[in-house]
């Protein structure tokens, strides 16, 4: 004889993922432990407690959920997710000084070539005044002839 315990979990288990749609999902099945639905359970009250503790010092704590995966919080814990979060935010960090300091020296170099290309401009201005002088002292040569 089955014991009720053994039945109720295998009951839970099928409709948790028949409701979460499980089969259309790309996760291996072979990846996810034999006690899956109890650790998702457990993570997921974990998940619950690493946010509500976060939120008490960091104010953009939803945003940081955004790096972990699905899979990430089913297998690993809670110490774990913290240090994935902190990398991974870290990296992020380090790549948008970088995009910055790449914007400053992009904008002073437009500057520069700015400033490079004033004077010839002013140049082409005076060549072409000259120019037109010298036209019109011929014009007035021939006016005279």
């Amino acid at each position: 004889m089955i014991p009720s315990g053994i039945r109720v979990h295998t009951h839970s288990t099928f409709a948790l993922g028949y409701e979460a749609g499980i089969n259309k999902s790309t996760v291996d099945g072979n990846l996810v432990p034999p006690s899956g639905l109890i650790t998702f359970v457990q993570k997921g009250i974990q998940y619950l407690e690493l946010k509500a503790t976060a939120s008490n010092y960091d104010t953009d704590m939803d945003e940081d959920f955004q790096f972990l995966q699905p899979i990430d919080l089913i297998m690993k814990d809670v110490y774990e997710l913290h240090k994935i979060i902190k990398e991974k935010k870290e990296k992020l960090q380090k790549e948008r000084k970088k995009n910055i300091r790449e914007s400053i020296y992009k904008d002073s170099n437009d500057h520069e070539m700015e400033l490079e290309w004033e004077p010839t401009r002013e140049r082409e201005k005076e060549k072409q005044q000259k120019e037109k002088r010298a036209r019109a002292r011929k014009r007035k040569r021939k006016r005279k002839d």
